[in-house]
């Protein structure tokens, strides 16, 4: 489904901004606020990414790597993997038959989330050499029978909430995407083609220009400046078989290499529970102290990066190694909507489960009579996310981010033109 029109991107750039709210976790040890200085210290302090010939354990990588937000590089990875040597074009136009609809992004500049509309596949392959169009997709469960789940990711927590699509990029000359961020963490592999990657931690997210309107994404940065505006960042160079991991909301710019690129996309989110018991009272936010979007959307960012190197670590249990990704069930456009809704779930607001908003505050979701009878309506979400902006709640960072990550994007812009409920 395309996600054209700024209506949409403002409802995607709340979820990250709420998702940023979630940052706000509890520190169990008496020298949290040491350890925070010392986890910034160190990520800034990171000049160069560090690198592996082989595959790490789960507990190498989470300990290690992703409770600190450290990328990392694993090389030759997957070269083991069946998809590095059968997924080419005829393959895939076979796997993905010639009448199913793929999301394709016209302009690199403007992936991964610009400029997005549906094609046929056989379309697309028609298409694509002649012009700027990048596949970027969910796989068949054929094309996931085809690549192996990276052992280091190999644990509950990770494969519960994971996302995979793959990329197919082809051009004549070198082309880079914006400079962009994802909400959740990510394993970015290399099947064919290279690419550099640049990396920005969100704790330098004010240090970034604005780019009128665009909230998501920098497409008129040139990252040739970065040294000179005394931005850190990071520079890899992938090859075919590299694994990447990226942190979440870590800035990212990729130049695609001159020739075929199909690359593999791993998301899953990075969240700590938060439970009722521990909600602080709300806080009305003043209008008159409220900064722009975008300066706001920095600003939570490098507060969410300071917050989530603070959170306590929690302890990693993997149960399940060495299968292959058709093997998980995922959350994907490609599922039907009986599958969907199977698992599809969003906030509660029964009696059983207590609702998670402030219910001192008579303007919260706990007291508006729609979100008990259909807690996933539009006119819901929609009063939530007018009551997130009034008020600084702890519930916001509970139920919101689930929600909007669930709910079809079809429905997005009708829920930013609705006449809001909130008074």
């Amino acid at each position: 489904m395309a996600r054209n029109g700024q209506p949409l991107q403002i409802v995607f750039a709340f979820f990250v901004v709420l998702q940023v709210c979630e940052g706000e976790r509890y520190c169990k040890t008496e020298n949290c606020g040491e350890e925070a200085n010392k986890h910034e210290e160190y990520s800034i302090s990171q000049t160069v990414i560090e690198e592996s010939l082989f595959m790490i354990s789960p507990e190498d990588f989470y300990y290690n790597f992703l409770v600190k937000h450290r990328p990392f590089v694993m090389r030759r990875v997957a070269r083991n993997w069946p998809a590095y040597t059968v997924w080419t074009e005829t393959y895939l136009i076979q796997s993905l038959t010639e009448d199913l609809q793929v999301s394709v992004i016209k302009g690199l500049q403007n992936f991964p989330f610009g400029g997005e509309s549906n094609m046929p596949v056989k379309e697309f392959f028609s298409r694509y050499s002649q012009e700027d169009l990048t596949l970027c997709d969910e796989p068949t469960m054929e094309m996931l029978n085809d690549i192996r789940t990276p052992l280091c990711a190999q644990c509950h927590q990770f494969m519960e909430k994971m996302t995979v699509k793959f990329w197919f990029h082809h051009r004549h000359k070198k082309a880079s995407t914006s400079l962009f961020f994802q909400p959740d963490e990510q394993l970015l592999t290399v099947l064919n083609g290279s690419a550099t990657v640049i990396l920005i931690s969100p704790l330098h997210s004010e240090k970034l220009p604005f780019d009128g309107d665009e909230l998501l994404a920098i497409s008129s940065f040139d990252t040739d400046t970065l040294s000179s505006r005394g931005i850190p960042h990071l520079t890899v160079d992938l090859v075919k078989g590299d694994m990447l991991y990226i942190p979440q909301m870590w800035w990212q710019h990729v130049t695609f290499s001159t020739e075929y690129n199909l690359f593999v996309q791993f998301l899953w989110p990075s969240k700590t529970s938060i439970t009722s018991g521990n909600l602080q009272s709300s806080t009305q936010i003043r209008g008159d102290h409220l900064p722009s979007i975008p300066a706001s959307l920095r600003n939570l960012l490098r507060k969410y990066e300071e917050r989530f190197l603070m959170t306590d670590v929690r302890p990693l249990v993997c149960l399940d190694q060495d299968k292959r990704m058709s093997e998980y069930t995922f959350e994907t456009g490609k599922m039907s909507p009986d599958e969907y809704e199977a698992i599809h779930n969003g906030p509660d607001f029964t009696e059983e489960e207590p609702c998670n908003f402030d219910a001192s505050n008579l303007q919260s979701p706990c007291h508006f009579a729609t979100c008990f009878e259909d807690p996933e309506s539009p006119i819901c979400i929609r009063y939530i996310l007018d009551y997130c902006s009034h008020w600084e709640d702890r519930g916001c960072a509970i139920e919101l981010p689930q929600l909007l990550n669930k709910v079809e994007k079809s429905l997005m812009k009708q829920i930013t033109s609705l006449k809001s409920s909130y008074q």
